[in-house]
């Protein structure tokens, strides 16, 4: 039986919602029979598919997920990712008859077994999503705070030195421009009594200052 054959019996048992009809037709239960004919739901014939009735293209969602459940649902490659978007399905009727009859949507539908528990798994999930990206951030800002911290730390040491590299460093790393010597003067100062006003001026210009002309 040809592609095109297929799909007008997989349209007529769909109308009836008879899987044992679906299992009688030729290739179900053999699964590479199914995975191919599912791969050839593509392209053209999607496009004719969607010129069809709105009621045979239910029918064919339905059979189609039965045929595909004669091995089982075939997961990920399921040709229902690519027919259910055609069918309006308002009141998620056909989804909740899938999710209900057979396993061909499973690997998407989380293993739901209607639509609603559908929807309650994708709250459920999108919250935990919300909750790993909050951790996640609040994460970051630690790591952030703790190496601003340690480069703050470190800046004394490096206007001491006099390294004007090292201070931009550890500027850009977030030490603070407003810090003082361990004697309480303010870094800014510091560098001038040392006779570096490239180090003073950019430590104002940290600060939001204006650097020295």
């Amino acid at each position: 039986m040809t592609p095109a054959s297929l799909i007008e019996s997989l349209i007529l048992a769909g109308r009836s919602g008879d899987l044992a009809v679906i299992q009688s037709l030729p290739g179900a239960g053999v699964h590479e029979q199914v995975l191919a004919f599912s791969e050839s739901i593509r392209d053209g014939v999607i496009v004719e598919l969607a010129s069809r009735p709105e009621t045979d293209l239910m029918a064919f969602a339905k059979a189609l997920a039965g045929y595909e459940h004669t091995v089982g649902g075939l997961g990920s490659v399921t040709a229902l990712q690519r027919v259910l978007p055609l069918i309006a399905d308002k009141d998620h009727q056909v989804l909740n008859w899938i999710l209900a009859h057979t396993r061909s949507y499973w690997y998407y539908a989380h293993g739901a077994r209607s639509f609603a528990e559908l929807q309650a798994i994708n709250a459920a999930h999108a919250t935990r999503r919300g909750q790993n990206e909050q951790r996640e951030a609040e994460r970051e800002r630690l790591a952030k705070a703790r190496k601003a911290e340690k480069a703050s730390q470190n800046l004394f040491n490096a206007v001491r030195r006099g390294d004007l590299k090292a201070v931009q460093g550890l500027l850009h790393q977030g030490a603070s421009a407003q810090g003082v010597t361990p004697d309480g003067v303010p870094l800014v100062q510091y560098a001038e009594t040392l006779n570096r006003a490239d180090i003073a001026a950019l430590l104002r210009q940290a600060q939001g200052g204006r650097s020295a002309a």
